[in-house]
């Protein structure tokens, strides 16, 4: 699950209209150094980039220990850079940008105001797969309380939900998994009590189908909530719609 930087439309939203991207190529100057000019060719420089000016703001970013890299399919963001593991730790356009789930949003913006109009990906084409815009306020509520205690306890991976959904990210191990569960999973005061809800990128390999099953973090993390809940699910159970995938 990756996020929307523009955050006007959900499920699936599509990229807007990306502006015609000046491809630029070398022409030798007087002193023959390479500078950057007309257009095609590839219209890349060093690295498959766009032009020299979003090569800059590539390597300013590496400076900080991010990673990064040039889009190289072909279309309209060929060249573009790309920040490796990066998303909103937030469900507004205005939340922070985090990598790996650790805010770097000063660090990034830092670079972009140096290298102001290179070209990178966080506005033109990070989508976002939304759940569905109705929402109970007492579960969102419920959410974020929950992720900010996971915060709290030193999960920094752990972001304030997207709608309605915490995302256990898939670098999550299982035993901190059930840590986390311990530390922030309440049990519920009645049945009907709202809670959060989760979506689950992490998962462990069954050992007979080959699959991903989510079952034992779910169980880690949902188990404690709804196990003095009478009519809820048990601690066995997978409240979020647990799944086994393909491997």
């Amino acid at each position: 699950m990756t996020a929307r930087r523009g955050g006007a439309s959900r499920a699936a939203a599509a990229v807007g209209a990306v502006g015609l991207v000046l491809l630029l190529v070398g022409c030798a100057s007087d002193d023959g150094v390479a500078t950057l000019t007309g257009e095609n060719d590839g219209g890349e420089v060093a690295g498959g980039y766009a032009d020299q000016n979003t090569a800059s703001y590539a390597a300013c970013l590496e400076d900080l220990g991010l990673g990064v890299h040039a889009v190289t399919e072909a279309g309209p963001v060929k060249g573009f850079a790309e920040i490796e593991n990066v998303r909103l730790l937030g469900d507004t356009d205005t939340a922070p940008i985090g990598v790996d789930g650790v805010d770097r949003d000063a660090d990034i913006k830092g670079c972009r105001a140096k290298f102001p109009g290179a070209k990178d990906t966080l506005d033109t084409s990070i989508a976002i797969d939304v759940p569905p815009e109705t929402t109970d306020d007492a579960v969102v509520e419920a959410g974020r309380t929950w992720a900010q205690c996971a915060r709290d306890a030193g999960f920094a991976m752990i972001a304030d939900p997207i709608v309605d959904m915490i995302v256990i990210p898939q670098e999550l191990s299982l035993d901190q998994a059930v840590t986390l569960g311990k530390a922030c999973s309440r049990p519920l005061p009645a049945p009907d009590a709202a809670a959060p809800r989760f979506e689950y990128q992490a998962a462990v390999k069954d050992s007979v189908t080959g699959g991903m099953d989510i079952t034992p973090y779910a169980q880690a993390i949902e188990g404690p909530i709804y196990t003095t809940a009478v009519g809820g699910p048990s601690a066995s159970a997978a409240p979020s719609g647990g799944s086994t995938g393909t491997p």
